[in-house]
């Protein structure tokens, strides 16, 4: 993937076919996730980010959209360690840059990736992962229900296509791996998602056939 660095924005140049299968077929209700059963993983917020990006680049490109991650990397220069699911991971953040790419403005649209810790060195330390957008944003009122099964809201109905299952995959899958999902929003200024990631394997739910490393 090639980009044109311009004050820490990527503006995508280059596609590279990405041959990872993603299956949602049949997503109202037959979803099926190829990956279940994989084992977690210790990876760098800065490499999971860049294989999302990577893989949906032709959809960043036709939608004309930037890409900032020159937030990923902390105060000492490096990038948080997310000890997660890296292909269920790959899938969240996935449906989070179709979301933005769904609901993007007309002038400049931009998606911008984060990281940082959080409590560092006591037993609550964790790394949050942010992933933000100057889209359309989500009304006050739907705000409370995007992660509800079947839920399209305002923006769903109005742009059409939705399924109201995105979103509330990407809650399940943050449950499943031990991780917390929030988002804040602001209608005409963009959405932000973050994902809070503990620094401890033992959060994977039991029954999800993660197998320690």
């Amino acid at each position: 993937l090639l980009g044109l660095a311009i004050p820490g924005v990527i503006f995508l140049m280059i596609m590279f076919m990405d041959t990872r299968v993603h299956s949602r077929k049949d997503i109202q209700g037959k979803l099926t996730l190829p990956f279940l059963g994989s084992v977690p993983e210790q990876k760098d917020d800065d490499s999971l980010v860049k294989e999302a990006v990577r893989s949906r680049a032709r959809t960043l490109i036709e939608a004309h959209m930037a890409v900032d991650m020159s937030g990923l990397t902390v105060q000492d220069g490096t990038s948080p360690v997310l000890i997660c699911d890296p292909k269920w991971m790959d899938f969240i953040l996935g449906q989070l840059i179709d979301n933005a790419v769904k609901y993007r403005q007309a002038k400049n649209p931009q998606i911008s990736f984060s990281a940082r810790i959080e409590e560092a060195g006591t037993a609550n330390e964790h790394a949050v992962l942010k992933v933000a957008d100057n889209g359309c944003g989500i009304s006050e009122a739907d705000l409370p229900r995007i992660f509800e099964r079947g839920f399209t809201g305002e923006n769903g109905r109005s742009h059409g296509k939705a399924t109201g299952m995105g979103l509330y995959l990407v809650r399940t899958l943050c449950q499943k791996m031990g991780l917390s999902v929030s988002v804040r929003s602001r209608e005409g200024k963009g959405t932000a998602f973050e994902i809070v990631f503990p620094q401890e394997r033992s959060r994977f739910e039991e029954g999800t056939k993660l197998t320690e490393l």
